[in-house]
């Protein structure tokens, strides 16, 4: 990467105690492929997660990487993710951030 050019991160954490599993890994088999396709990459995924402090205890993480802020924006608002997205929100309690990194 060049000086002053930044990729992005979507960092997904999933507070799944509530996390009804069949609907989840339903979601998971669609979504991935999805994000693939739009040139996202997984980095890594952990169900070891262990909360320093705060009340966030996420159950699992992953993060994927895209080669750019816009590239990883236009993902998330797709047509194709947008149609599979309520199957996450209505199957765990998560949280999605974008990073951008230089």
């Amino acid at each position: 990467m060049k000086q002053g050019e930044q990729n992005a991160r979507i960092f997904h954490g999933d507070g799944s105690r509530n996390q009804r599993r069949g609907n989840f890994r339903a979601y998971q088999e669609v979504a991935v492929p999805i994000i693939e396709a739009a040139g996202g990459k997984m980095v890594w995924f952990s169900q070891d997660i262990q909360a320093a402090d705060g009340d966030w205890a996420p159950m699992a993480m992953v993060l994927f990487e895209f080669e750019s802020s816009e590239q990883a924006h236009k993902w998330y608002n797709s047509p194709e993710y947008q149609a599979v997205i309520g199957q996450r929100l209505s199957s765990t309690d998560s949280n999605t951030v974008f990073i951008n990194v230089e």
